[in-house]
């Protein structure tokens, strides 16, 4: 299979429209889900779940070097179409994630505090 199959094969398969550009782009590039990423470890203010470590992604060469500036957590072989001469890598840069709904982990957490708040009777001042 020539390069130009797999890069078929890829665009169909695998038509993810947080990528773009050629085979080679695509593939070994890095990918950080989450842009929002603080130094040290939080918990949320309702229910206290701490936050986790934020990870990314990238794909490298089978037994290729990672040259990079992330730690590797996790290299397992993977694929890409009928391309198997891929191993995926799980990366950190030793980063936390952020909560998504400010000091609070779900919108859940986020309306219980603000209903107990309010039945302690604090009001916002006009």
């Amino acid at each position: 299979m020539n390069v130009k199959n797999m890069q078929a094969e890829y665009e169909i398969r695998y038509n993810d429209p947080r990528r773009s550009g050629s085979f080679s782009e695509d593939v070994y590039a890095e990918y950080w889900p989450d842009p929002k990423t603080q130094d040290h470890r939080s918990n949320c203010a309702e229910c206290n779940r701490p936050t986790l470590r934020s990870y990314g992604s990238v794909w490298v060469d089978r037994d290729a070097p990672y040259l990079g500036n992330a730690r590797v957590v996790r290299r397992e072989p993977d694929h890409v179409g009928s391309y198997k001469g891929l191993d995926r890598l799980r990366l950190t840069h030793g980063q936390w994630a952020s909560f998504r709904y400010g000091k609070f982990c779900r919108l859940r957490c986020a309306e219980a505090f603000a209903n107990a708040a309010h039945d302690a009777g604090y009001r916002r001042r006009a």
